[in-house]
């Protein structure tokens, strides 16, 4: 396990409004920590959280948050989170997936919060043989949005090597305005610049 300050600062430093981000991970224990890291942060600027994640792993990140101090049931209750199914978020194309955030933003607004953080299990797009889609919808969002939105889509490392796709991981490398890879002892940034 990698030390949590250093992702802390990397996360901090890279997810900004209007920033789509990759964020790759080894280990399930360092993505729990990210992710409500990444909620944490969403909540003091007051943007409303849609997490898209499976059922099975909700708890993982529920126990982090609750050693962190934040309980995630209250704040679904409050509708400042939004845990998603990706089974039943990505099974459309990548035009109304894109509409569906809209029209939650649109919601989030009308409700004072000042924009939204989308986190989303982009590893279902690999366990389900669905890479055409992902690369289509990835290419529909653009690297930026121009919306008060943010966009960090999450993907398990290990999904791209056991399968052989280094060639699709570098196309993700290149259809976000930053990449933040987790390793087992170090983080990498890649920003814009290197594009």
């Amino acid at each position: 396990m990698i030390e949590k300050n250093t992702v802390k600062e990397i996360l901090s430093r890279v997810v900004k409004p209007k920033s789509h981000v990759a964020l790759f991970y080894e280990m399930e224990q360092d993505l729990n920590q990210m992710v409500v890291h990444l909620i944490r942060k969403s909540i003091e600027r007051e943007e409303l959280v849609v997490h898209v994640i499976r059922e099975e792993k909700i708890s993982g990140v529920e126990a982090v948050a609750k050693r962190e101090g934040i309980n995630l049931g209250e704040l679904a209750k409050s509708r400042a989170l939004r845990l998603l199914s990706p089974d039943k978020v990505y099974r459309e194309i990548p035009k109304n997936i894109i509409l569906r955030w809209l029209d939650i933003l649109k919601e989030g607004l009308r409700m004072g919060f000042t924009g939204m953080r989308v986190i989303s299990d982009g590893s279902w797009f690999l366990e389900e043989n669905e890479t055409k889609k992902l690369l289509r919808y990835e290419e529909a969002l653009g690297r930026r949005f121009f919306v008060p939105a943010t966009g960090i889509c999450i993907f398990n490392t290990n999904l791209f090597l056991d399968r052989r796709m280094e060639d699709l991981f570098i196309k993700l490398l290149v259809l976000h305005s930053s990449s933040i890879i987790v390793g087992r002892k170090k983080a990498l940034y890649v920003g814009e610049d290197i594009y």
